[in-house]
């Protein structure tokens, strides 16, 4: 038929077949896309409702520490993040309030099982916003076997599980698994999930003499100032380390008041489906002897 037509009338019947299709290839590709996002969105919204619901229907474990009360995390027989740990809110072991009513988190090898591990973490029932956030650490937190992290942090829990990597403010001690890396501890702030510069974190290393340090961070809205000192509270001899952040107007931090944690756990290899024990297979602890919020 084509070859009755004609040349020119073919080249235009060609020319308009191959607009016609290229038009319907990228209209279906976006609608494909489309359809992909919402459904991405969908599942990370359903996996915050069925979180959130599954936090309401478990009685958490709660304890008291510098005037406020604190959920403590416990998953024994099944591992959630960070790290895909283990953790225990075992009061004669894990986490605690001694006499003195300092808080003591404890990393512990499982009796019976010497390849399970348990992790510790607290959580404030209530949500802070801005204003100086300062913990009173006792702990040789600079010398913290490579698989071992501490974290000091503002999160908004939406849910047990909930989704990470955004509104986030963090101080962390860890060498992240890696028993030669050149930084022992690090300040992030993370984004709104939405914003496209999501994260920055600026990673330091420090050699202590003293086991007894304060970690400050200052949320004003616009900005996080970090610091970090050798000593504590009005006995501060030393200001090993300052930041503020972030450094690029392309990401705002957190406005949200969110719950205030303090764990203890494991590094997860990045391509690993289990977390890594300490290298040296010895129990960790961790004593905060206070926590203290002062509102902007």
């Amino acid at each position: 038929m084509l070859n009755a037509l004609p040349r020119k009338y073919s080249e235009y019947y060609f020319l308009g077949s191959t607009i016609l299709f290229t038009t319907l290839f990228i209209t279906l590709g976006c609608f494909a896309h489309a359809q992909g996002t919402i459904r991405k969105d969908q599942v990370k919204q359903d996996t915050i409702k069925k979180d959130t619901i599954k936090k309401d229907s478990v009685q958490l474990d709660t304890i008291h520490f510098s005037d406020r009360i604190w959920n403590i995390r416990n998953f024994t027989t099944e591992t959630v993040g960070p790290g895909n740990n283990y953790w225990s809110a075992d009061k004669t072991k894990n986490v605690w309030v001694d006499s003195r009513g300092f808080l003591h988190l404890k990393l512990t090898r499982d009796e019976h099982n010497p390849d399970k591990w348990y992790c510790a973490q607290v959580e404030t029932q209530d949500s802070l916003g801005k204003g100086t956030y300062e913990f009173e650490v006792e702990g040789a937190i600079d010398k913290l076997n490579e698989n071992v992290v501490l974290g000091l942090f503002s999160y908004p829990d939406d849910g047990i599980k909930s989704p990470d990597g955004f509104d986030e403010i963090d101080i962390e001690y860890s060498k992240w698994g890696e028993r030669d890396n050149p930084a022992n501890f690090d300040y992030a702030v993370w984004g709104d999930e939405h914003q496209k510069a999501r994260k920055q974190i600026d990673f330091f290393y420090v050699s202590l003499r003293s086991i007894y340090t304060t970690q400050t961070y200052i949320r004003t809205g616009k900005k996080v100032k970090f610091e970090s000192w050798a000593g504590f509270n009005s006995h501060k001899s030393r200001l090993y380390q300052t930041d503020v952040m972030p450094k690029t107007r392309r990401l705002k931090p957190a406005l949200r008041d969110m719950p205030v944690f303090i764990n203890l756990w494991l590094v997860k290899p990045l391509k690993g489906t289990k977390p890594l024990p300490p290298s040296d297979g010895k129990t960790v602890e961790i004593v905060i002897h206070s926590f203290t919020f002062t509102p902007e």
